[in-house]
């Protein structure tokens, strides 16, 4: 199977395969899909064997996934995958493990499931309510089932804009400025994660000085970041104590005002509308190191963003922030150095950024206008490696200037790159072990409630018993009458031991008519004989 470039990306993505879920973040996320097992039962032989048969299809359909993903998992831990091929791999065992949820999910009887750790009691169709007891593992892939899989606090968060939002935003002269995206975040300590539900969010622009306010449906404020940076150009990302992280985009295309005039006019909104659902996300787990997707990063190493005065003016290092880019070009996760010269009045146009790694060597160099005469008072620098930073020379003049810092850059990591496709390797063997197992003890159960249903089928219609009871199978009724003698509710619990010899004594001549004439020569009777077939 292939998957297409799209299919890979919505089968990776964080919420692909989520299920929903109303608790809220924090608490236990259910490990199985059956957290009360419970009994279910047949009332006839035809309800049991048709239980059975479904069931058994289902497993084996299971079976087939664990193969496919067993293959997969292996070619995944060669050496010569390609990181594209590796990217595929993940999102099909992803894909196959879901599905695997959803054959157990979806095999039930009499609205319970029969694969998912129920007890199922089977009906033989005989006098008394005698039944076919069948213990059923979890075949899930959480925790308590097959532990292939895990669950994780997670939420679907759709940014969207109705007909009053986009009204509001087209009456604003704010340019510049949009939600890239919004995800999900572990709440804050002493915040409780958002109720499904609609929701409103705002950007007070303000340039440096910028809010991010969260709002419910009928307006009240829920959360608020301020100090917010969103001047220049570039990606912003802010976090809110109720969980969510919004990714911005800016870009500044004037040299007069950034965005909007808020120096002269006071701050302006811009708006969006945000839809939240709680979900359990569904993450494959071998038990070994296994990584997660995670954003790149960069930390300051120590105090705060370096400023310096002029005669008159400031120049400031207002933000650094990671950047999209290719693979290929993303720095190291490591330390790192920035230096930032102004070359004085007449030269400002000269001024230069340097990126240095923890050795001292220049990584990036980039020469800048800094001059008052400049497009520009908001400079943006994307390094194209993963890190930008924004200047803010605002009208800055004096013979030189210098600002440093130094900051940490942490990679994004895949979790497809991370996961440990060796040790998951050993995980899904053992879990095809489990399955072929209850396979085995399904086809048993089947096989017995077969050949008594047969046997019921043939004296009901008054049909030869000869070839049920004498046939060379293990499986005849002879067998199973001999098998039963010695065992707990065995056929010495219906007949005595010179009706057992009686009756396995007959001749071919007696067999060979009716079954009416057989059971009148025992001396028994057709649920007396059902009885004593069934196997404990």
């Amino acid at each position: 199977m292939e998957l297409t470039t799209s299919q890979i990306a919505e089968y990776n993505a964080l919420t692909a395969f989520a299920i929903t879920r109303e608790n809220l973040a924090g608490l236990s996320a259910p490990t199985t899909e059956n957290e009360n097992p419970t009994k279910v039962s047949t009332s006839s032989i035809e309800d049991s064997v048709s239980l059975l048969s479904g069931s058994l299809e289902r497993l084996n359909s299971v079976n087939s996934n664990l193969y496919s993903m067993l293959k997969l998992s292996e070619e995944a831990a060669s050496s010569d995958v390609t990181d594209e091929r590796k990217q595929e791999i993940y999102a099909l065992m992803r894909s196959l493990s879901a599905g695997i949820n959803e054959l157990i999910t979806d095999t039930t009887f009499d609205g319970k499931n029969t694969i998912n750790g129920n007890t199922l009691y089977l009906s033989n169709g005989t006098t008394g309510g005698s039944s076919y007891k069948l213990s059923v593992e979890d075949m899930s892939v959480w925790e308590d089932g097959l532990n292939l899989a895990t669950q994780k606090d997670g939420a679907i968060i759709d940014l969207w804009e109705s007909k009053g939002t986009a009204y509001l935003n087209n009456s604003s002269d704010l340019e510049g400025l949009e939600f890239a995206s919004a995800e999900y975040i572990e709440p804050a300590a002493g915040y409780t994660e958002l109720k499904n539900g609609d929701y409103k969010v705002e950007i007070s622009y303000y340039g440096s000085e910028s809010s991010v306010i969260l709002r419910d449906d009928n307006g009240i404020e829920i959360d608020r970041v301020d100090g917010v940076n969103l001047s220049g150009s570039g990606t912003t990302t802010v976090e809110m104590n109720a969980g969510i992280k919004f990714t911005i985009d800016k870009e500044q295309s004037s040299k007069y005002f950034d965005k909007y005039n808020y120096i002269t006019n006071g701050a302006t909104s811009y708006y969006s509308d945000l839809t939240y659902q709680r979900v359990y996300t569904h993450n494959l787990s071998s038990g070994g190191n296994d990584g997660s997707d995670s954003d790149s990063s960069v930390k300051l190493l120590f105090g705060s963003l370096p400023s310096t005065e002029g005669e008159t003016g400031n120049l400031s290092l207002t933000e650094i922030t990671t950047s999209s880019v290719d693979p290929e070009d993303e720095l190291a996760s490591g330390t790192y150095s920035l230096q930032i010269d102004y070359k004085g009045d007449y030269n400002g146009d000269k001024s230069s950024v340097m990126l240095m790694n923890g050795k001292g060597v220049i990584v990036s160099a980039k020469t800048i206008d800094l001059s008052e005469l400049g497009s520009a008072d908001i400079h943006t620098i994307d390094f194209g490696n993963g890190v930008s930073i924004s200047i803010d020379s605002n009208d800055f003049d004096s013979d030189t200037g210098t600002l440093k810092t130094s900051f940490v850059y942490t990679q994004s990591t895949s979790a497809y790159d991370t996961f440990d496709y060796e040790a998951y390797i050993e995980q899904i063997e053992s879990a095809i072990l489990v399955v072929d197992e209850q396979i085995t003890e399904f086809k048993e159960a089947q096989e017995s409630l077969t050949n008594i249903y047969q046997i019921q089928s043939t004296i009901a219609n008054g049909g030869d018993l000869s070839s049920v009871m004498y046939g060379t199978g293990a499986t005849t009724a002879n067998s199973l009458l001999s098998s039963s003698i010695g065992t707990s509710n065995s056929l010495l619990g219906v007949l005595s031991n010179t009706q057992v010899n009686q009756y396995l004594s007959f001749t071919s001549e007696a067999i060979n008519g009716s079954a009416a004439a057989v059971l009148s020569s025992t001396g028994s009777n057709s649920a007396g004989l059902l009885n004593a077939l069934m196997i404990q």
